[in-house]
């Protein structure tokens, strides 16, 4: 038994030593042994899914190897501590309007129309069946010959019957709200102005007319006031004449009296000036009823008036709830307007989450309760300083301003701690903005496979099709339209198409065709012979590119090859044969040395291209090789990785992830393309059904990757796309053979997300989801649409 335990213990042995003996000689130079970045296989997927920064606690990371499954240490330049909290991301959030209205009729009537007048500039633009008139009755007031060229023209009224002395024809004007309604100088009358039927998606001012209730009744009542008012007024001046006439008689009776005494009596003198008063009075009785008929007359006015059914609000008819001819009642709601101008984002967020902004909201409505008495408390004390400066007290002085110091002290630290508190609050409201193309080039017969646009003031766009052919696009000299004007036939069907950068020297561009051969062609001299290059792929050309300079250009096939070629000449300089192992689909450079491919073995390489041989320099796998083009910035530091529903923003110097742009839950995968614009600010990307083609704000220090753009095309899919090189459009081609020109952001919007103020957290739970609704009020920038969703991200919680 001991003898069997001895010869395990020695087998044991024997086996230990020759591991340890043979460990350095195994490839990789077995565990611990360290090696430079850029000697190290790089894995794009060897890191967790979930880690979306490139701070790390320690300046090492473990990768695994594709090549050997040998585990290497690579040591990470500017390795960093921990970083920040993450944001809070509030996806779907609605969008509403804060202010509407349910705008009312104020009378029982008929429904005359439901309309609005119309202005000068408007009227080029509604359609002849919108436009009708419409008789409306007012209240003319007469207008003195002195003020006659001071009234608008459009408020100038001539009524029949009503003329001067000198046969000319007496000018009216509409009576206004605060007129004073003078006995004598008013009529009715009617006027007929001209109106644009009210429909859905309007916009409308606040006081703006939107419908007219029958108001021949409110007419009829307005003409009996103005007649009762011109009666009352002729019984003034009939009052007036008697009342004189029973002055005379008293006077007659005094002189009489003056010159024979007893000549009159005194029950018919004291009764004559008995008459006097009783006119007096009655003078002053008929002016009051005179001023009682004026305000009867206003408030007919004010009764006609309200059969006109106007906006309170500015803002957008949403809702139209009666038609022409229909009965209304009092108060019953006619139309709906939203205003748009200020909106409410509302999102749900978890309980705890909801519990830390509830904290912020108590803390600013903390700190403005401890501002306004430390403001009031400074208020006083300045008060009590001037006092003791006009006093000239130096005792009392002094003590104001120690007192001045300490109040202003609480002030700014009140300040300060609501303005902590506001900044917690103020959260970036990511709204996409949907838009229509900004031209569609029709012209081709089949699927549009490539587009490209070239350099220039005024560049080409460039598009090959299934058809065979490639056709150049440019801009009528009017600008109003791009128009097609050449047309390249090939021999096969064009795969790829590209043009020179802007800083090459000459203008040209590349095709590629699915026979494996390539052409170039000069677009400074379209009728110059062009060049072939000097060779053929065995398989379709797939993708192709020019280098920065323009001297060099590249070219990628089902061949899984990638060669390279002296533009000038079309020779071949280089052929990396099993350049993939599937077929190539993209090729960018990231500078004159560098040239980054993507493949359908659902891998990244780059590649050294600036020496004697191609070089494999990075290789990045376990793309979802969703996406056939990927982008490279401009300045030639970051790449777009696909890993189905996110794109990652690598960066080619470590591979760090400095952002990801993902689409929301139920959202498809990204597919086709994923672009960098000429400025790196904004990225376009593609979804695998029609309608997603998109524009995001790209990751940066300042801000998270959104959506700005949804570029709206539904009835094919995009195949292809490029941006003119000063960034102003982008250009992509579909399955139902179109070249759509989409109009890019103005710039800087990229770098300026809309910002929110969070205000309210509701105090019950969300039924459904068991999460708490949060609001936030949004100013809108003009072009964000009530109805719609957003994704509201939150400051760091733990941050504040």
């Amino acid at each position: 038994m001991l003898r069997w335990l001895l010869a395990t213990v020695l087998l044991a042995g024997g086996c230990i030593a020759l591991v340890v003996f043979l460990a350095p000689q195994l490839p990789g130079g077995g565990l611990g042994r360290s090696e430079s970045p850029e000697k190290a296989p790089r894995a794009g997927g060897g890191r967790a899914k979930d880690d979306e920064s490139d701070d790390r606690a320690s300046a090492t990371v473990v990768v695994t190897s594709a090549n050997d499954g040998t585990i290497r240490i690579v040591e990470i330049k500017g390795a960093r501590g921990a970083g920040p909290a993450q944001p809070l991301i509030v996806q779907d959030a609605r969008i509403l309007a804060v202010e509407r209205q349910e705008v009312p009729a104020e009378r029982d009537g008929k429904l005359i129309c439901l309309a609005t007048e119309i202005t000068p500039e408007e009227e080029s633009t509604v359609p002849k069946e919108r436009i009708f008139w419409q008789k409306f009755g007012v209240l003319a007031v007469e207008v003195p010959r002195s003020e006659e060229q001071s009234v608008p023209l459009q408020d100038r009224l001539y009524l029949d019957g009503f003329v001067y002395a000198d046969k000319t024809r007496k000018m009216f004007r509409p009576c206004t709200e605060k007129e004073e309604l003078t006995p004598g100088h008013l009529q009715v009358a009617y006027v007929t102005k001209k109106l644009r039927k009210l429909e859905v998606g309007d916009q409308v001012k606040a006081g703006q007319l939107m419908a007219l209730i029958n108001p021949v009744l409110a007419l009829d009542e307005m003409a009996i006031k103005v007649a009762k008012l011109e009666a009352g007024e002729a019984d003034v001046r009939a009052a007036g004449k008697t009342k004189l006439e029973a002055v005379r008689r008293v006077d007659s009776m005094t002189n009489q009296l003056r010159v024979a005494p007893k000549s009159v009596t005194a029950d018919d003198y004291y009764g004559a000036k008995l008459q006097v008063a009783r006119y007096e009075e009655e003078e002053t009785a008929k002016h009051s009823l005179v001023r009682q008929t004026q305000r009867e007359l206003s408030q007919a006015l004010t009764t006609l008036r309200l059969h006109e059914i106007r906006a309170s609000i500015d803002g957008v008819v949403k809702f139209t709830y009666k038609n022409k001819g229909d009965a209304v009642k009092s108060l019953e709601a006619v139309v709906q307007i939203q205003s748009p101008s200020l909106l409410r984002v509302e999102g749900l967020v978890e309980v705890q989450d909801a519990k830390h902004i509830k904290r912020r909201l108590d803390l600013l409505a903390e700190s403005s309760r401890e501002l306004i008495p430390a403001q009031r408390e400074l208020i006083l004390i300045q008060r009590e300083l001037e006092g003791a400066k006009r006093a000239a007290n130096q005792g009392r002085i002094s003590e104001a301003l120690r007192k001045q110091a300490i109040a202003e002290g609480k002030v700014a630290a009140a300040k300060k701690k609501m303005d902590r508190a506001n900044a917690g609050l103020v959260v970036t409201v990511e709204a996409s903005r949907p838009e229509p193309p900004l031209a569609v080039l029709r012209g081709h017969l089949l699927d549009v496979t490539c587009v490209a646009v070239s350099k220039g003031p005024q560049p080409w766009i460039v598009s090959g099709s299934e058809d065979q052919r490639v056709t150049l696009w440019r801009k009528s000299k009017a600008g109003d339209g791009w128009t097609e004007q050449f047309r390249l036939y090939h021999p096969s069907v064009v795969r790829a198409v590209a043009c020179t950068a802007p800083k090459a020297a000459s203008n040209k561009v590349l095709t590629g065709m699915a026979d494996g051969r390539g052409t170039l062609f000069d677009l400074d001299d379209l009728k110059a012979e062009s060049v072939s290059l000097d060779g053929r792929h065995s398989g379709a050309i797939t993708c192709v590119a020019f280098g920065p300079d323009g001297k060099t250009c590249a070219t990628g096939g089902e061949d899984r090859a990638i060669c390279l070629w002296d533009v000038a000449t079309g020779k071949r300089l280089h052929r990396i044969v099993s350049a993939h192992k599937q077929a190539v689909s993209s090729l960018q450079f990231a500078s004159e040395k560098e040239l980054v491919s993507a493949g359908r073995d659902r891998r990244m390489q780059v590649w050294n291209v600036g020496g004697e041989k191609p070089e494999r320099a990075q290789e990045l796998e376990r793309r979802s090789g969703d996406v056939a083009v990927l982008g490279v910035s401009h300045d030639g530091k970051r790449v777009l990785f696909d890993e189905g529903r996110e794109l990652r923003v690598l960066s080619l110097d470590g591979q760090r992830i400095e952002g990801s742009l993902q689409n929301g839950p139920g959202a498809v995968n990204f597919s086709t393309l994923a672009l960098f614009a000429p400025d790196d600010a904004t990225i376009l990307t593609n979804g695998a059904a029609p309608g997603r083609l998109q524009l995001w704000r790209a990751p940066s220090a300042r801000a998270r990757a959104s959506e700005l753009r949804n570029f709206v095309w539904s009835s094919g899919q995009v195949t292809c796309g490029a941006f003119s090189p000063d960034g102003k459009f982008a250009v992509t081609g579909t399955t139902d053979h179109h070249v759509l020109v989409w109009e890019m952001p103005k710039a800087g919007e990229a770098e300026e997300p809309l910002k929110a103020q969070l205000h309210y957290v509701e105090e019950f739970l969300d039924s459904s989801l068991k999460k708490v609704p949060v609001r936030a009020q949004l100013n809108n920038p003009g072009w964000v649409i009530p109805g719609g969703t957003a994704t509201m991200v939150i400051a760091p919680l733990a941050a504040r």
